[in-house]
């Protein structure tokens, strides 16, 4: 997994982005790579007012959320049936 953060909080005051102090917006997606490769991205944004605030109707709170921190995981899945028939179990470490 691989975590990077493109901007800290709170943000200066003088910043084109708006921010709530105790809310962010998470924006997720995964897609399968390659035989039984998957790789997950989530982006953590700035949100421009608390959950339910009516006090932030914007229309254009979108050009002013910052993207936070982005996180990139790549998993593997391996078939059960074949773990059962193909692959062998390593010998104890001697160690």
């Amino acid at each position: 997994m691989t975590l990077q953060f493109h901007c800290a909080l709170p943000l200066p005051p003088e910043s084109p982005y708006s921010f709530a102090p105790n809310t962010v917006g998470c924006f997720s997606t995964g897609k399968q790579i390659h035989e039984g490769r998957h790789e997950q991205i989530v982006e953590v944004w700035s949100a421009p007012g608390p959950i339910g605030g009516e006090e932030n109707k914007d229309p254009e709170w979108r050009k002013k959320s910052a993207l936070l921190v982005t996180a990139t995981q790549i998993a593997l899945s391996v078939n059960i049936g074949r773990m059962k028939t193909g692959i062998k179990a390593k010998p104890e470490s001697k160690i």
